[in-house]
């Protein structure tokens, strides 16, 4: 089953980020399509623990295959993921954008993930 998010009560002037999730395989998949931003980054957050706990989830992937832009406030709430899914998995980025590919080599965060592929 697939769920799309969007943010409560988004303005007009405020940059849309939609977040589908499921649960595949004892794991979650999230896919962002829009921009991360200072704007959504409490959207993805929130999302990604309701799923994670409902379904006791130990790997969480995120799908930036449709993700059109991401800023340092996007890559912090990444990192809290990680740091989020150590004790009990891992979280994969799945296609980052490059900008996100230059922000995780500029701030040293690759570290803190999987990075699979790239755009």
């Amino acid at each position: 089953m697939v769920v799309t998010e969007r943010p409560e009560h988004p303005t007009p002037a405020a940059p849309v980020l939609e977040i589908d999730t499921e649960h595949v395989d004892g794991g979650v998949r999230v896919l962002l399509r829009g921009e991360l931003d200072l704007t959504g980054v409490d959207d993805v957050a929130a999302a990604i623990r309701r799923l994670s706990s409902r379904f006791d989830a130990d790997q969480i992937v995120l799908d930036l295959s449709a993700l059109d832009f991401i800023d340092l406030q996007g890559l912090d709430v990444l990192r809290r993921l990680a740091h989020m899914c150590r004790a009990t998995g891992k979280l994969t980025l799945e296609q980052p954008p490059k900008v996100l590919d230059v922000l995780l080599d500029l701030t040293d965060a690759r570290q803190h993930f999987v990075v699979e592929g790239s755009r």
